[in-house]
Formats: structure tokens, C-alpha cells, sequence
């Protein structure tokens, strides 16, 4: 015989239905605890540890934005390009030169005389190729330098490199695309793919979060400077002597040998495969100097040193190279510095970077040029308060 079940589910029928508030309290109760908890850790990551740990190997972007945040003095000079311009250029010896310059009365030119005394700061970034100074350019020339020089290489001419996904975050947060002209849009950018493009206009709290890594990166970066003898540790905001290599490779050293290889290899690349024959990056290296020349700042091109050992290596591409850059100097009415074959193979840190020799003279040749090339104009609007001492 069954169980009379009748009583209970009487009793059961009977009992009056869960309260609706009741349900949301319990609801609250489990995701209340992790949305706290996760709005806590992205305020102290977002307040405490990336203004302390930063955000890796690509800080130094961040930090151009905030010192291109205020207006620079109205006599700086910015130096604009990659790696090679970050070891090989010290804005001391360039201020010396040019200091040197206007001290020798007799020989001086008089809108030198008249020059008050000028700032260098060396913006280069490891990597920054032209398609990066395209996205950065608005917001650096908005704050006002007197000169920009920027560095050519007949690697532009080429393949145009796609932009790193940390670096396009990173170009985000640091207030890049705020500065880009009303009339930009995603066609502007065609060349990059669509994550990168959304990583340069997205919010703040998605660049915060895609730098969630930020004390592993930052981690990866200091052993890596450790744990490699010709490197040094210099803050990402380094404006003056922005360099890491103290040291070079011997001439002997295989790392040498390899480095040669690498830089060789990656010629073939920009230049030699089908998107480097089509020659995409002059296009884009017109459109980024264009910027400079439709602004009130002076463009100076340089073209850069070029190890012994790698010359021959572009021999076919040499005379386009040259043609190149001299419309190009004649097109924007920009003076050019040719440094190709300034420096020996002994001011080379490895294949492509000065080493500290090489840094004295590259930057000494670029001071002389700058104060030979003024610019047309010396006169210049006050400078609002908070520019850069």
C-alpha cells in the first residue's frame, strides 16, 4: 500500500509563494561580492599599479602622451623616428652645437643671434615606424615644437609594417586619437587591421583592462635589460639621452654576424617581396610629412647611418633612395641631412644601432646641420602656462 502523501502536499500547496525581494536578495548576494570585487581590482590596477609598474616595454608611448599633453617652449626640437634615433641621438651634444653655434659671433647668421636658447627632446620609440608616427604626429605637433626632424631609411620606401596590438593600446592610452583631425575616420587608417584600429579609439576602461599583464610585462622588460651586458636601465620618459646600449659587439662576435643576417632578411621583406615592390610606404611617408609641412613647425630630414657591412646590401635600391628623399626635401621644403655613410663600422653597437662613439657624432653632425638650416621665421606666439621647462 502507497503512503498517503495527501497531508504533505496539502501543506505544500498551502505554503505562500517565495517573496520576489527576497529572490533579489539572493541574486544580490552572489553578484554583488564579484562585482565589487572586480571594479576593486580595476581601480587598483587602473590608481595603483600601472602608474607605479606601467605598462611594460611599451611605457615610453604612454609618456609621450603626457609630456605632449602640455605645449612645449616655443625653441624645442623634437626628434622623431625608431631604435636607431633612440641610441644614436643625444640632445645634450645637439644643444652644445647649437649653443656653440651662436656663441661664434663671426661667423653665426643672424636669426641664430636672435634665437633663444633651445630644448631638444628625442621623442624616437623603439620600433616606431611610419605608420606610427601617422597616429602620433596630431597630437605631438599641437603641442608646439619649433623643429621636428624625422628619420628616413630605404626601408620605408617598402613594405609598410603592421602596428603591434600592445603598442596600439598603448597609442590609445595615452590620448593620441583625442588629437586627430575631425575629417579622420577608419578609411584614414585602412592599412591596419581592425583590432588594431579599435585598440587606438577605444575607451579607457578596455586599454586599462588589455594591460591586465602589466607587472609580468614590466617584469619580462627589467630582466631582459639585466640579463644583457650592453644594456643599461633608463626611465621610458628619458627625453634627453634615451639610449640602452653601453657597450658593443666585437667585430668577431657571432651575435654580429647574426644581427647582419637579421637586418638583411628583413631588407628582403620591405622591399624585396611583392608588397615591398609595390613601394606602399612612400604614400604613407608623404602623407606623415605633409602633416609637419601644413604646420607652423619646421620639418628636417635626416637620413640615417647605414653600417659598412650592409651598404652594398641595398646598392639597387640606392639611387631611388636618394632620388627619394631629395623630392622629398624639395616637395616640403625640408633640408635633409644625409648621415648614410657618416659613421665606421667601430661607431656601431651591433648592425644597425651607434654605439656611444657614433651617438657624439651623429648628434654633433645633426647640431651643426640644424644651426646651419634655422628656421624661416623667429618669431613665435607666448607660450601658455605649463609648457615644458
Amino acid at each position: 500500500m502507497l503512503p498517503d502523501t495527501s497531508s504533505t502536499n496539502h501543506l505544500a500547496d498551502s505554503q505562500p509563494p517565495e517573496s520576489p525581494w527576497r529572490v533579489w536578495r539572493t541574486l544580490l548576494g552572489l553578484v554583488l561580492p564579484v562585482t565589487v570585487g572586480t571594479g576593486l581590482a580595476m581601480w587598483l590596477h587602473a590608481a595603483y599599479l600601472l602608474p607605479r609598474l606601467g605598462v611594460g616595454n611599451v611605457q615610453r608611448i604612454v609618456d609621450l602622451g603626457r609630456l605632449t599633453g602640455t605645449p612645449f617652449s616655443q625653441n624645442s626640437v623634437v626628434i622623431l623616428g625608431n631604435s636607431i634615433m633612440m641610441e644614436g641621438i643625444s640632445a645634450p651634444v645637439i644643444e652644445r652645437q647649437l649653443s656653440r653655434a651662436k656663441s661664434e659671433s663671426a661667423t653665426a647668421s643672424s636669426v641664430i643671434q636672435h634665437l633663444p636658447a633651445v630644448n631638444v627632446y628625442n621623442c624616437s620609440i623603439g620600433g616606431c615606424g611610419i605608420n606610427e608616427q601617422r597616429i602620433l604626429l596630431p597630437r605631438l605637433l599641437k603641442a608646439g615644437p619649433r623643429t621636428i626632424v624625422i628619420a628616413l631609411q630605404p626601408d620605408q620606401m617598402g613594405y609598410v609594417s603592421d602596428l603591434n596590438i600592445d603598442k596600439a593600446f598603448a597609442y590609445g592610452l595615452g590620448d593620441f586619437a583625442t588629437q586627430w583631425p575631425k575629417s579622420w575616420n577608419r578609411d584614414t587608417f585602412s592599412d591596419l587591421a581592425n583590432d588594431q584600429y579599435d585598440a587606438l579609439v577605444a575607451d579607457k576602461v578596455r586599454q586599462l583592462a588589455h594591460f591586465r599583464n602589466a607587472p609580468l610585462n614590466q617584469l619580462n622588460e627589467t630582466v631582459r635589460r639585466r640579463t644583457q651586458s650592453i644594456l643599461r636601465t633608463r626611465p621610458d620618459d628619458d627625453w634627453r639621452d634615451p639610449h640602452e646600449m653601453v657597450g658593443s659587439l666585437p667585430a668577431k662576435d657571432p651575435r654580429l654576424a647574426q644581427h647582419l643576417d637579421t637586418v638583411r632578411k628583413v631588407k628582403k621583406i620591405q622591399l624585396d617581396s611583392p608588397r615591398g615592390q609595390s613601394r606602399e610606404g612612400k604614400k604613407l611617408v608623404e602623407q606623415v610629412l605633409r602633416l609637419v609641412a601644413d604646420s607652423p613647425t619646421q620639418l628636417v630630414l635626416l637620413r640615417l647611418p647605414i653600417h659598412p657591412d650592409l651598404r652594398d646590401d641595398y646598392a639597387r635600391e640606392w639611387p631611388e633612395y636618394l632620388a627619394w628623399t631629395e623630392e622629398l626635401s624639395r616637395k616640403f621644403q625640408a633640408p635633409l641631412l644625409d648621415a648614410s655613410d657618416l659613421l665606421d663600422a667601430t661607431d656601431f653597437a651591433d648592425a644597425v644601432h651607434p654605439n656611444a662613439a657614433g651617438r657624439e657624432r651623429l648628434s654633433a653632425a645633426l647640431g651643426d646641420f640644424l644651426a646651419a638650416h634655422p628656421p624661416a621665421t623667429t618669431t613665435a606666439p607666448p607660450v601658455p602656462a605649463g609648457e615644458h621647462p
